[in-house]
């Protein structure tokens, strides 16, 4: 089972990534649900922004701010803290307000890849928890949960077009240095020579890096008319191919 998810994501408290999952002890992480399926709390802070109420949000921003400043008196005020994780998706708003210096990168992706990765990325946790197949009330939830990622974020863009910026997630792989410098430029970043040299270093790895997660649609019962018929708005917005997402 641990080979399984080590093939799809290899969870770490010490992973740089998992910041995420500091919110365990309050129950609000959302990686929870593979073993509370149908816990109303996580499905609500899956949808922060929209579905807490201003008393919970502020609960849940106190704890995840003094997790942070722990964590830079430990590494260094000298950083920028990094936090990747797509469950904050919903929380962006949220985030924006309570840190005003902080800028946001999301990433994008044709539906028809992510909703049968985000799926499969779910079946070692459900097995270990006892679950045998993907229960289908939680396959629907979770696509429409993804369904309100799309629209959230593209709200929030257009919103903030000088804090949010949408970059394709195939251009991490294959266009890596040109489409952070385009995503940066466009928050008023700053892009000093060591930056450059490091995107153009990790942008030469990242077009060899081969991940050993499969999946199918079909494994779903889905298929490609049924991704375009539910996510028929992220369809409308925006126009999928090898070289990105492109507004339409």
């Amino acid at each position: 089972m641990w080979s399984k998810m080590a093939e799809v994501h290899l969870f770490s408290l010490s992973a740089p990534e998992e910041d995420f999952l500091c919110l365990l002890p309050l129950g609000w992480c959302f990686i929870l649900i593979v073993l509370f399926p149908d816990a109303p709390s996580l499905w609500r802070v899956a949808r922060l922004d929209t579905r807490l109420d201003p008393a919970e949000r502020a609960a849940w921003l106190l704890w995840y701010r003094r997790c942070i400043q722990k964590h830079l008196y430990v590494f260094g005020q000298d950083r920028r803290f990094l936090s990747k994780n797509p469950s904050f998706s919903g929380s962006v708003e949220t985030l924006l307000a309570a840190f005003p210096d902080a800028d946001i990168i999301a990433c994008s992706r044709d539906p028809e890849d992510l909703v049968a990765s985000q799926l499969s990325a779910l079946l070692p946790g459900l097995e270990a928890a006892g679950f045998p197949r993907m229960p289908e009330g939680l396959q629907r939830q979770l696509i429409e949960l993804l369904q309100h990622y799309y629209d959230h974020l593209d709200r929030a863009a257009r919103a903030h077009p000088d804090r949010l910026v949408l970059i394709d997630n195939g251009d991490l792989r294959h266009r890596l240095k040109p489409a952070l410098e385009g995503a940066l430029t466009a928050l008023r970043r700053p892009i000093d020579e060591p930056l450059r040299r490091a995107l153009e270093d990790i942008g030469r790895r990242a077009g060899d890096k081969r991940s050993a997660h499969r999946y199918r649609l079909e494994d779903f019962g889905l298929d490609s008319a049924d991704i375009h018929r539910l996510f028929s708005r992220a369809y409308a917005r925006w126009r999928f191919n090898e070289s990105g997402p492109v507004l339409q």
